[in-house]
């Protein structure tokens, strides 16, 4: 029985296809129908501004995650960097949202919106 995460054959045979043909995952996530190319845990690593992907914007709005969940609108974490404790533990620190640029300008206008209403 497949996992509920699990990719399904076909998704998973188009995805070695596109391997082999020499493409990237960002480039492969646009040919599936992902907006925000997404890493295996479900975010973006945006260590530096170069790591933004092709047609995104980064947003450091409050509450970002919600209004586009709401607005049915791809938004993905963005991974700034890891914070290493004492005894080997870590863990990833986030700033913000990555976004479609073609979608920008209606979450800024609806998390302002959103903060207002939470005022």
């Amino acid at each position: 029985m497949a996992k509920t995460k699990e990719l399904s054959k076909d998704v998973r045979d188009k995805i070695v296809d596109l391997h082999k043909a020499g493409m990237g995952y960002k480039t492969i996530a646009k040919q599936l129908g992902e907006k925000v190319p997404r890493n295996d845990f479900g975010n973006v690593f945006l260590f530096k501004p170069c790591m933004l992907p092709v047609g995104c914007v980064h947003l450091q709005l409050p509450n970002l995650n919600r209004v586009a969940k709401k607005l049915d609108m791809d938004c993905a974490s963005a991974v700034t960097g890891f914070d290493f404790h004492h005894g080997g533990y870590f863990h990833a620190v986030t700033d913000g949202y990555i976004v479609c640029e073609e979608h920008e300008e209606i979450l800024r206008a609806a998390c302002v919106e959103d903060q207002e209403i939470q005022r």
